[in-house]
């Protein structure tokens, strides 16, 4: 007849330091595993991206100080070419 979770009849489990020292873990993480797991499910609602809009290529989307940066600073092309060769 055989022993074990499968069929409900229960042993004892062996003295040895090490595998105790090995099945706690494993028993914890167990344990743990499902609800960690079904915690990243709400997740997607709190996504930054959920309620960002698609339209990258129509529209250029900068935020106020960076409009406030770019207009303060003088953007010089050619002087910058110069720099490069």
């Amino acid at each position: 007849m055989q022993k074990g979770l499968i069929t409900f009849q229960w042993s004892e489990l062996p003295k040895e330091a090490i595998f105790l020292a090995h099945i706690f873990p494993v028993f914890c993480l167990i344990a743990i595993f499902p609800i960690s797991k079904l915690l990243h499910g709400p997740g997607i609602f709190f996504a930054p991206t959920l309620n960002q809009v698609d339209d990258a290529r129509k529209k250029r989307h900068i935020s106020n100080w960076a409009m406030q940066k770019e207009k303060n600073t003088k953007i010089d092309l050619e002087h910058n070419q110069d720099k490069g060769s």
